[in-house]
């Protein structure tokens, strides 16, 4: 024979009157554990609504098409190899920065290895070479599309000023995206 489900026999309760199992809310103008004075309902802090967010340094194109993916809408991805572009003057999620140009700058393919905890890094050194004189501040990740899609940009750690003819290195390793 099955017994019907009992009640906790515990008897102890918070200050406010509630179970000891913490199903229960309190009351808004109940006292707070431990004492103080109840704290009316405009002075309490809402909860934050919470959201799944991707790397704050992807463009608009790449994060239409990364939520078509996620959920299943027929959506083309980037055309590999993916390059690496910089730039004197930041660009956000609808504009891109304004990229180096003069000398012998150019585009630099880069690999990267699968990624763990979210997070991919560059495996190779990406050496730009014969940099005109500038001001590097940030970088942004073109595909090789006839006409190329930028999916990401950001800031480097440090803005670095080259003189002509000089070499902008950044090291394997030294970059790293991740999705959090």
């Amino acid at each position: 024979m099955q017994r019907p489900c009992a009640r906790p026999t515990t008897s102890a309760r918070s200050t406010w009157g509630g179970r000891a199992d913490n199903n229960h809310v309190p009351p808004p103008d109940a006292p707070r554990p431990g004492g103080g004075a109840p704290q009316p309902r405009a002075a309490r802090r809402p909860r934050p609504r919470r959201a799944v967010a991707i790397a704050d340094n992807l463009s608009n194109t790449a994060e239409n098409r990364t939520v078509d993916w996620l959920f299943g809408v027929d959506v083309e991805g980037p055309v590999v190899p993916l390059k690496m572009a910089l730039v004197t003057a930041a660009g956000s999620d609808s504009a891109a920065g304004t990229e180096v140009t003069g000398g012998s700058y150019a585009r630099k393919n880069i690999s990267v290895a699968a990624a763990v905890n979210g997070a991919v890094s560059n495996s190779a050194d990406l050496i730009f070479t014969g940099m005109p004189a500038c001001t590097v501040v940030g970088w942004e990740i073109w595909d090789s599309a006839g006409s190329p899609v930028r999916w990401s940009y950001g800031p480097f750690d440090a803005s670095k000023t080259v003189a002509a003819g000089d070499e902008f290195k950044v090291a394997a390793g030294a970059w790293t995206f991740s999705a959090s």
